[in-house]
């Protein structure tokens, strides 16, 4: 590691860093930063830059805090080699944690207040590039200086504001064991960050996943895909494959992501243990990545969810879509077959592609029809095309300071099973953006579309939403009473209708016990209320939502 001088501005080189005291910089690069070999050049010349006095800042902050070294990345790195500069990067996380202090210089602030809603500091690009994401995660102490060099705050004292800009887990803000985060979670916090070369996308997160990979300038995107494959050769977090493809994307591809962008929408995503606490090892090959995955029938023939060991923020069970591959069009027509199905259980060399890939599905339980070996390709080509039924309208549910979604069933044309415990009545539930579970209306309903079941968190009362589509009126919308069910659990007689007001107003039944164990029942008003949402953002999966929360309506 080469360190710098604070009093003489000559280098130092150590073999083993870690007994010495250094402080390390942070900061965002400009155009003519001071460079290694500016520096060889001889101290007039890297004086006369304009940019050393970023140098010379970071040197005196180091020398007025007692230390004798700093490390500057724009001059400590001999970008020339190639040797040194990979060494540097796969070694950078861990230069930052070493160091005693962090000085984070934002040479676009200059106020010295503090960082208010519309503030240089929130809005400083400190905070959108891909390299300073380690240089805020790693270091023990981080102290906020401004273009001149005047004292801002400590990540400890800024450490709200700064998850509020970010997105990042206030949690991972307080330990520096980031490694207990899901993958997933951990990318998420990259989603939003650029790098001037494509390849330092991938390249600024070795530390954060705690692996080392050759750096290939030149390799363009296929650097991310290399660092998941990395991640994954130490790793069995299914979390990894969690993510949402954008609008313009290919709704087909593999296992793995092209971009951390593309995990914008996994922020909260957890690591989902089963009983046995085993996991199942998965590897690349030259047919795909090599998996052992639980499968649920799809909707479409040949269509698959295939569950993930991981789950959302609200406990619901992940699951992507996959599609076999190599079949004609005499095939797909031909329709889903259970003998198919069984026959992909027992076969060692079936290859599938993902599809749909824009969405994430949210199952109701960990149920599966079959486990199978599976190779999933990441770059192939479906033999027919691929028909998306999703339409361009979904039901978001949001949870309200009294109800909370509990789980949600899927409808039937002529009957609706209540019991998510029978297995047609379990629905895979699209994953929306963290403040909401969206349900897809599909293009040509005329039907109810699903049923959602909001539960009281204490009293555990349970109220029942059927959410409908129709092409004649649109939404419609119906509270469960149970008088609505046989004793099979079956809806009798509830039909489509137009809503009177976005505002559905009723007493649902609560049967409970008292402190003496005596049952009692009584009715407790709650409205429903149904807001239609527009969505302006360019990457929403849908264009119009509506959003159904339930409300208790008993006086305070």
């Amino acid at each position: 590691m080469r360190l710098l001088n604070v009093d003489t501005f000559e280098f130092a080189e150590f073999f083993d860093h870690r007994d010495i005291w250094y402080a390390i910089l942070s900061h965002t690069w400009d155009a003519k930063e001071v460079s290694f070999v500016d520096m060889k050049r001889g101290l007039p010349y890297a004086k006369s830059l304009p940019y050393f006095k970023k140098i010379r800042g970071a040197c005196r902050q180091a020398a007025n805090d007692g230390f004798q070294f700093v490390w500057v990345d724009t001059c400590c790195i001999d970008t020339s080699s190639s040797a040194e500069l990979s060494e540097a990067i796969n070694s950078m996380f861990r230069w930052y944690s070493d160091a005693k202090i962090c000085y984070a210089y934002l040479s676009d602030v200059v106020e010295e207040d503090s960082p208010k809603a519309e503030s240089q500091f929130r809005n400083s690009r400190w905070f959108t590039r891909g390299w300073t994401l380690q240089e805020l995660l790693a270091p023990k102490k981080i102290v906020f200086y401004s273009r001149e060099w005047v004292e801002m705050g400590s990540k400890k004292k800024f450490r709200t504001t700064i998850s509020e800009i970010t997105g990042i887990n206030l949690d991972a803000l307080r330990t520096l064991d980031i490694a207990s985060f899901s993958v997933a979670e951990r990318m998420s916090w990259a989603a939003h960050r650029v790098t001037t070369r494509q390849e330092d996308i991938a390249y600024c997160l070795l530390g954060l996943f705690d692996v080392n990979m050759a750096l290939l300038y030149g390799e363009g995107g296929r650097a991310f895909i290399r660092l998941e494959e990395e991640i994954i050769k130490s790793s069995d977090d299914h979390s990894i494959f969690a993510w949402t493809s954008q609008r313009g994307d290919s709704e087909t591809g593999g296992l793995l992501a092209t971009s951390p962008s593309q995990f914008r929408n996994s922020r909260g995503i957890t690591i989902y243990q089963d009983k046995t606490g085993t996991s199942r090892p998965y590897s690349m090959t030259n047919k795909g990545l090599s998996i052992k995955m639980d499968l649920v029938r799809g909707y479409r023939p040949q269509e698959y969810f295939a569950l993930l060991d991981c789950c959302t923020a609200g406990g619901s069970y992940l699951a992507i879509c996959l599609r076999e591959l190599g079949l004609g069009d005499e095939g797909f027509q031909a329709g889903f077959s259970h003998a198919s199905f069984s026959a992909l259980a027992t076969s060692t060399g079936d290859q599938l592609i993902r599809v749909r890939c824009r969405e994430l599905y949210a199952m109701q339980s960990r149920d599966y029809d079959v486990t199978a070996e599976l190779f999933v390709r990441q770059t192939a080509y479906l033999s027919y095309p691929v028909v998306n039924g999703r339409g361009d309208k979904a039901f978001k549910l949001v949870d309200s300071p009294s109800f909370r979604l509990h789980r949600v069933v899927r409808s039937a044309p002529s009957h609706y099973r209540l019991y998510p415990g029978r297995r047609d009545g379990k629905l895979a539930c699209i994953y929306g953006n963290g403040d909401g579970n969206l349900v897809d209306i599909p293009e040509s309903v005329n039907d109810w579309v699903a049923t959602a079941i909001f539960r009281d968190a204490h009293s555990k009362l349970e109220v029942r939403v059927m959410l409908g589509w129709t092409s004649q009126f649109g939404i419609s919308v119906h509270v469960c009473e149970s008088y609505d069910e046989n004793s099979d659990g079956d809806t009798i007689g509830v039909e489509l209708r137009p809503p009177s007001n976005r505002i559905t107003e009723v007493e649902v039944r609560h049967q409970f016990e008292t402190l003496r164990g005596e049952p009692q029942t009584e009715l407790i008003p709650v409205s429903v209320r149904v807001d239609l949402r527009f969505e302006q953002d360019s990457d929403a999966l849908y264009n119009v939502t509506y959003e159904v929360i339930v409300h208790d309506n008993r006086p305070l």
